[in-house]
This record gives structure tokens, C-alpha cells and sequence, in this order.
């Protein structure tokens, strides 16, 4: 195993890169996660956030199949995990049995040398939840690795809270404070002759239908059902706008009927 020093240097690294590629909460944890398999040998993990009366914890990510049951599940903080958001300092456990969430998972995590550490996720003092992990060969000794968990978990915080209120707001409130922005940047006299209305509406349509080709690996067939227009309309708009886009992927083209067409 990697020393504490040499961890946090690749991990910051990583972290960093992934942070400059994603925008949705399941990218975040399952790219995060999985690093802390292949560097620490985390096994599982679930993100669990407050809800909007802040009384339970939902479960809104899991990693590794001994926990995927417990997707979707609400819990209360109890006593232990109550202290844990309170006082921001992560707790370890080492006997699954007692605990009334994990309790039933606990002859599939094996304990005899393992540890599940309760880490606290918060921003600006604000409580978001809690981020579990379960570590069956833990590389440090237990309080090192607690303080390892903990620096984790303040990193993930920030991005997690921004995230989290993305998601809250409505496409429409999206749209319209981005507008809002823009117009306010625009010099009304150098923009006079221009025609804003165009450029903004080729500008959403080029973001949509590239978002649409990559979410189908580029196959055209596919996008434009997606988006509900003729396969002509959109072919022809990705000519005009000079949309570039990956090639049809494998996945789609292996999953298509052989009557299908493929662009």
C-alpha cells in the first residue's frame, strides 16, 4: 500500500481531473470511489444525504453489489451517526451486527479485520450527509485511516453541495439565470445588429443534439427519437451547425435489431 503522502498526492490529482469532467453527483462519487478501490482497496461505499427537513438520510449512492439493497433506503442519524455530522469527525466500526442499517449486511462484510467508517459531509457548516466506506484490509491503522476518510470527505463536500443545488432548480430556472447573465454582459450598442435570438437558439440546439448523440454513442437513428424529430431534421442540423460526434458505439450497435439502420 501506497504511503498517506504519496496517496494524497495522486489522489488530489485524480480528484482534481474528475472534477473538471463531471457535473452530476453518481459521476462524482463512482469516479472517486473507485479510486479508493484500486489505491486503498475500498470494497463498497454508499453516499447517504439529508433530506429537506434534514430528519433522515437517504441513500443516494452505492458502490460494490453487497450493498446495492440499501439504494433508495431512508434512515434516521441515531445516536452515533448523529454525533458524527455534529462534531464533523468520522467514526469507524468494526462489528456491523449492531449497526441498524448495516446490521443485515453483516455476513457479507466480513469483520474480523475490516473497519466501515462513517465519514461527515458538510459545507460551510451546513450538514449534507454522511459518505460510508468499507475498507476489509484497511492500509493504515485506524485512527490514520479515520483522518485519511475525513480529508476525503471535506474534499468531495464543496462539489457535492454545488451539485446538489444544480439539481434543485428546474431546467427553466437554469435556462433563465444563464440568460440573464449573458444579456447582462451584452453591450446594447456594439449589439445592436446582432441577431441574439439566432445565436442563442443555435447555441441550445447544438448543446442538445450533441448531449443527445453522445448519450446514444452516436447513432443518429437513436438521437433523434430521443429528441422527437425527424432523423432528415436532425442530420441536416448537424450539418449546419457543425456538430462533430463520436462514432457509433458497439454497445448501441450490438443491441440494435439487424432491420435497424445505423448512421
Amino acid at each position: 500500500m501506497p504511503s498517506v503522502e504519496d496517496f494524497f498526492y495522486s489522489f488530489v490529482r485524480y480528484f482534481s481531473h474528475l472534477l473538471n469532467s463531471t457535473y452530476e453527483i453518481h459521476t462524482l462519487f463512482k469516479g472517486t470511489v473507485s479510486y479508493l478501490q484500486k489505491a486503498i482497496g475500498v470494497r463498497a461505499a454508499l453516499l447517504s444525504l439529508l433530506d429537506e427537513e434534514r430528519r433522515l438520510l437517504a441513500v443516494r449512492e452505492v458502490f460494490g453489489r453487497e450493498l446495492q439493497a440499501l439504494r433508495g433506503d431512508h434512515f434516521s442519524l441515531g445516536e452515533r451517526l448523529g454525533e458524527v455530522l455534529l462534531h464533523q469527525h468520522p467514526s469507524a466500526l468494526q462489528d456491523l451486527s449492531s449497526d441498524p442499517l448495516l446490521g443485515r449486511f453483516s455476513a457479507r462484510l466480513p469483520s474480523s479485520k475490516s473497519l466501515f467508517i462513517w465519514s461527515p459531509l458538510s459545507w460551510l457548516g451546513h450538514p449534507l450527509g454522511l459518505l460510508g466506506t468499507y475498507h476489509p484490509s484497511p492500509p493504515w491503522e485506524e485512527d490514520l485511516l479515520i483522518e485519511v476518510m475525513g480529508t476525503i470527505s471535506s474534499l468531495l463536500s464543496p462539489p457535492l453541495a454545488a451539485m446538489s443545488l444544480w439539481e434543485e432548480q428546474s431546467l427553466d430556472e437554469i435556462i433563465q439565470r444563464k440568460l440573464e447573465t449573458t444579456l447582462m454582459k451584452v453591450d446594447e450598442q456594439v449589439e445592436r445588429g446582432a441577431n441574439l435570438m439566432a445565436e442563442i437558439l443555435s447555441l441550445v440546439e447544438r448543446s442538445l443534439i450533441g448531449a443527445a448523440l453522445r448519450k446514444t454513442g452516436g447513432v443518429q437513428v437513436a438521437a433523434s427519437q430521443l429528441l422527437g424529430i425527424n432523423r432528415n431534421t436532425l442530420r441536416k442540423k448537424i450539418i449546419e451547425l457543425g456538430i462533430k460526434f463520436p462514432q457509433p458505439s458497439r454497445r448501441y450497435l450490438t443491441t440494435k435489431s439487424p432491420t435497424s439502420e445505423v448512421e
